[in-house]
């Protein structure tokens, strides 16, 4: 949850509009997630370390799928009522 000239640069516009932009690590109320569709604990492991993305796959119902690499980021701020997106990439464009 850095909303910083690095990062997001949300810093601004949460301040206007009156919204605390300290993380929940830093005793904030803003709380961060990030979910990825690459890497998990069911991708199929043909050796010891996992394989590039390319190679990710999964089951379901005998049916194979690869790993599309999709991910997004997602803040919550319960104080303030507000979810924002930070990063998203579609399985679309990570394909």
């Amino acid at each position: 949850c850095d909303f910083g000239t690095d990062q997001h640069n949300l810093k601004r516009a949460f301040t206007e509009l009156g919204i605390e932009t300290a993380s929940s690590v830093d005793g904030g109320p803003n709380q961060c997630f990030y979910v990825e569709h690459m890497y998990g604990a069911k991708v199929l492991m043909s050796t010891r370390s996992t394989p590039p993305l390319r190679e990710q796959g999964y089951w379901v119902d005998d049916r194979r799928y690869r790993m599309t690499g999709a991910h997004f980021s997602i803040g919550i701020n319960s104080a303030s009522d507000i979810m924002y997106f930070l990063n998203v990439r579609s399985a679309q464009h990570a394909a």
